[in-house]
């Protein structure tokens, strides 16, 4: 087709999504390649020639450039690595996700207001996940509901309740309301999702 799903970060609203995007032109052809991989095959593109040319990009943008910086920054302070803007970079990231990203991490303890990891830092680079993920991880642990962070933060990351509440399309109108009211009486007296997680893990 020509078109990938690709993750991009937003700096702005600081979030992760995933776009459908049309595919660099040096990823369609190592995809070509494929189809002559064991012997002469033929690939087919469901686009034109000319879109090709004036619609898919020369090369995919590096991943560091589409990405959320902070476990990076993290990463590099914890090898010894202070200056990340004079760092010879393969590919040079935005300059302004490298400003974000340790003001970031700044503001939840894992660096000191002089840009030095700190203790509460170098536990985070021990998760080996996202520090925002990491720095709820270890809150949680002070507050006494580590267990219901780590049976809650697993389900948001697989994409949250639409994929634990079982729907199906081509169910017939009646099974839809039958279903439908379960789901209701399952989610009465949950204020909101995570305690209607917390819910449905304990009854499981």
């Amino acid at each position: 087709s020509g078109l990938i799903n690709e993750a991009q970060w937003n700096p702005v609203s600081q979030t992760k999504q995933v776009v459908t995007v049309c595919h660099s032109q040096a990823g369609c052809k190592q995809r070509w390649g494929r189809g002559g991989r064991v012997r002469d095959g033929q690939a087919y593109g469901l686009y034109t020639e000319s879109q090709f040319k004036d619609l898919f990009p020369e090369f995919t943008t590096p991943q560091i450039q589409r990405s959320d910086l902070e476990p990076v920054v993290l990463a590099a302070k914890a090898a010894g690595i202070d200056d990340l803007s004079n760092f010879d970079w393969i590919q040079s990231p935005p300059l302004e996700e490298l400003k974000r990203a340790p003001h970031a991490l700044q503001q939840i303890g894992a660096l000191d207001s002089e840009g030095y990891l700190t203790e509460h830092g170098l536990e985070l680079q021990s998760f080996g996940e996202e520090p925002a993920l990491a720095h709820l991880m270890a809150m949680s642990d002070q507050f006494s509901c580590a267990i219901e962070m780590a049976t809650f933060l697993p389900i948001m990351k697989l994409g949250g309740l639409r994929f634990i509440l079982k729907t199906d399309r081509q169910w017939d109108a009646t099974t839809k309301r039958a279903v439908e009211r379960i789901h209701k009486a399952m989610k009465k007296g949950c204020k909101d999702d995570l305690e209607f997680c917390l819910k449905l893990y304990t009854a499981w």
